[in-house]
């Protein structure tokens, strides 16, 4: 968005008090001339100089309580000058005495079709308003010429839409688009709304309680109570409406920044709290809150800011998780809710030596690999990150976690061996590619009987479940490809069918008789093991289930 110019607001006062200058001197011209006249006059020179008088009283009060300019509701809409496409100069005063809607954009993007479906709403109240009682002005605060010339074809829009070359977005406090402006023939705003709307008769209603001069309130609630506390890393926004409605918050680093994330809530509510996290100290923030009768398009408030203080307390861990556990390693992962450095220290239960893993690069999302481990043993292990200004925090994983190295075997509990085998189709297949999935191991022949009668319940499972949570391998054992091929077809299998035409995976697993299956969880362990046939692919899932 352009930045506002720096002189914005002195020629503002500058043309406010000429204006007021030139006023009081058309007001009191009359009183000039009335003094000339009086000696031949007397009666009527008075008369009239009473009445002009009070006339002159009269607008030099109306023009003390006039409201302010600015862009919040109530106030008087600040003026402006922007172009359209083709060049042609606009200006807020051309339409004076009529209605105004202005319609802040900035990405002219699709918007998942709500902002097509906006545009032909406001382009058909458009075609219904008469252009005596109401003026639509589209300003686009961020695309290109270009981009607004394409959009303004493809859309057919009969109204002026104007580039924001001269930071009106700034003026009017246009932290994010869509924002709706609505305002009287006396120029003064009536509703601020912010959000896409989305029929022809929800901008008519607002038309016509601006026309009527009535209460707005079944249009939206009124904000009141607006106000913000601040730690050093996160901020509590509350405010208060006088009718039930949603939450929602627009914060943003710097007066017109990216924004930072809120949470909106749809519940129905009159005292709103709204919670900001991942603030960074010693900063200031500004924001706006929203409520309405829905999430969909809300009343806006005005602009506020709130300052954190600096950083006086360490970062806080979470989500932990402890992976990739092998025969002598393993990762630990965490987040903080603000970046800092990693550093893993991990001890054998009763010894006093530590092995202690740093990463200097600050993050917010931590992963240190841990190394050295040793089979079936328990250990300490002790998470510390450190922020910029040099709080630490620590955790002690519950407090105690067991890591314990997993030799590698084919039976229950152990991790499973790697291997590679090709499938029939001529690819290559990795056990160890398939890690984050359960897999299901089938060690088959072609001749035997019991595995041709649980093949079509491993074809229902496999038909059951998503590949992204299982995956099933048949690996048969030592038969020509033409053999298996052809089993495959008659059988009308779909799942992968491994070749160990050598028997080597057959000798590192050996199966006791075939069929046998291994159930192989996401962390490439063995976790089941089921000699002889499946008798219903229910058999099959309820081992799924419970791994």
């Amino acid at each position: 968005m352009p930045k506002k110019k720096d002189n914005t607001v002195g020629k503002s006062r500058r043309r406010a008090a000429k204006s007021s200058n030139a006023i009081l001197s058309r007001f009191f011209a009359p009183l000039r001339t009335a003094r000339k006249v009086a000696p031949q006059h007397v009666f009527a020179t008075a008369v009239i100089s009473v009445c002009l008088l009070g006339a002159g009283i009269w607008g030099v009060v109306a023009l003390i309580t006039a409201p302010e300019i600015g862009p919040e509701v109530g106030n008087r809409a600040p003026e402006f000058s922007l172009q359209t496409t083709d060049g042609q100069n606009v200006s807020l005063r051309d339409f004076r005495g009529r209605m105004v809607m202005l319609t802040f954009w900035g990405d002219l993007g699709n918007h998942d079709g709500r902002l097509d479906q906006e545009i032909h709403s406001i382009q058909g109240a458009r075609d219904k308003w008469p252009e005596k009682e109401l003026a639509i002005l589209g300003i686009n605060v961020w695309a290109d010429r270009a981009a607004v010339e394409e959009f303004i074809t493809r859309h057919g829009l009969t109204f002026p839409v104007l580039l924001d070359s001269e930071g009106v977005g700034a003026d009017y406090d246009i932290m994010r688009c869509p924002v709706h402006l609505f305002i009287n023939a006396r120029g003064i705003i009536r509703l601020a709304t912010v959000g896409h709307f989305s029929s022809q008769d929800e901008i008519e209603d607002i038309l016509n309680s601006i026309k009527t001069n009535t209460d707005m309130k079944s249009i939206a609630p009124t904000i009141s109570d607006v106000s913000a506390s601040a730690t050093d890393k996160s901020a509590i926004i509350t405010w208060v409406t006088d009718e039930p409605s949603a939450s929602d918050a627009i914060v943003c680093d710097t007066e017109h920044g990216p924004h930072v994330p809120t949470s909106p809530d749809g519940t129905l509510v009159t005292e709103h709290s709204v919670a900001v996290h991942g603030l960074a100290p010693d900063t200031t923030y500004h924001f706006q809150v929203l409520s309405g009768y829905n999430l969909e398009n809300q009343a806006l408030s005005k602009k506020y800011s709130f300052t954190t203080p600096t950083d006086v307390s360490p970062p806080v861990i979470s989500h932990v998780d402890v992976s990739n556990v092998a025969e002598s390693s393993a990762t630990i992962k965490w987040q903080t809710d603000e970046p800092g450095t990693s550093e893993v220290e991990y001890w054998i239960t009763d010894s006093w030596e530590s092995i202690a893993v740093s990463l200097d690069e600050s993050t917010s999302d931590h992963s240190v690999s841990l190394s050295g481990l040793q089979p079936y043993t328990r250990y300490h292990v002790e998470l510390k990150s450190k922020d910029a200004t040099g709080h630490e925090a620590t955790l002690h994983i519950f407090p105690v976690i067991t890591l314990s190295a997993l030799p590698i075997g084919t039976g229950a509990g152990m991790r499973a061996p790697d291997f590679t085998l090709p499938t029939i189709d001529g690819e290559s297949l990795t056990l160890s590619d398939l890690r984050g999935k359960i897999v299901m191991i089938n060690f088959w022949l072609s001749g035997c009987q019991p595995c041709i009668v649980e093949m079509p319940h491993i074809q229902a499972v496999f038909e059951e479940w998503s590949d992204n949570d299982l995956v099933i391998l048949a690996i048969n054992v030592r038969e020509s490809t033409e053999t298996v091929r052809s089993f495959v077809d008659n059988q009308g299998l779909s799942f992968p069918v491994l070749l160990d035409s050598e028997g080597m995976v057959d000798e590192v697993y050996q199966p006791a008789l075939f069929p046998t299956t291994s159930f192989i969880d996401a962390d490439g362990i063995i976790r089941a093991v089921k000699e002889g046939r499946f008798h219903s692919p229910e058999e099959i899932e309820s081992i799924l289930n419970s791994l």
